[in-house]
């Protein structure tokens, strides 16, 4: 299970990578704030290429379907 999460982190990495962002920066961060979830809201908390930071997306109305979240993987 860990070696399949560990695959997926290749997501933020690559956008943080594309949108001219320190990706070892982005995972830390990623990291972090997945690992301490405080609140209910922090399950949302992705990369914000648009800003530079990781933020919480549910807020800024950044949403995934599942159907493409489905195919995607």
């Amino acid at each position: 299970m860990q070696a399949f999460a560990r695959s997926l982190e290749i997501i933020p990495k690559q956008l943080a990578d594309n949108s001219g962002m320190d990706s070892t920066d982005v995972l830390n961060s990623l990291r972090k704030c997945h690992a301490v979830k405080t609140k209910p809201e922090d399950m949302w908390i992705g990369v914000n290429v648009l800003g530079g930071r990781v933020e919480n997306l549910y807020d800024l109305f950044v949403w995934e379907p599942e159907l493409v979240r489905l195919n995607v993987i």
